[in-house]
């Protein structure tokens, strides 16, 4: 890619990656290489395999690859999962929440909808905590 000055890379992407810093990287990419198009599809973790076994793209960008065999996996950068919250929740601002302290408060659950769910999920269940959300998100 570094070298591409002309062509396509097709690009595999989940859905959370694809809204803010996969645009601003191709954007700036792009600047640079004005001849290189650039074909997005978003895709769920356990559909990076298939792509990219039947070259449906190039490249994949996700959250916590499994290993795959036939492909190698490079990190990319390392996050750290936040939480939005009304302010009243919290008045004093904290710069940071434990899991137990959102014990008793009501959240939006993200079970099963990917790595981060799985990350959140692994992490309540080593703390022993339980947590009420009347809302559930899938994707």
């Amino acid at each position: 890619m570094k070298k591409a000055e002309f062509g396509n890379i097709n690009l595999s992407v989940t859905p959370a990656l694809g809204f803010d810093a996969l645009p601003c990287a191709i954007a700036k990419y792009h600047k640079i290489y004005p001849n290189v198009n650039f074909i997005v599809q978003t895709v769920h973790n356990n559909e990076v395999s298939q792509a990219l076994s039947e070259h449906k793209c190039d490249i994949a960008i996700l959250f916590s690859p499994k290993a795959m065999p036939g492909i190698t996996a490079i990190t990319l950068a390392q996050s750290e999962l936040v939480i939005v919250y009304p302010k009243a929740s919290f008045p004093s601002l904290p710069k940071q929440l434990t899991l137990e302290d959102l014990t008793g408060s009501e959240l939006i659950d993200i079970s099963d909808s990917g790595p981060l769910s799985h990350i959140l999920l692994q992490r309540m269940m080593q703390e022993d905590i339980q947590l009420n959300s009347t809302i559930k998100i899938f994707s």
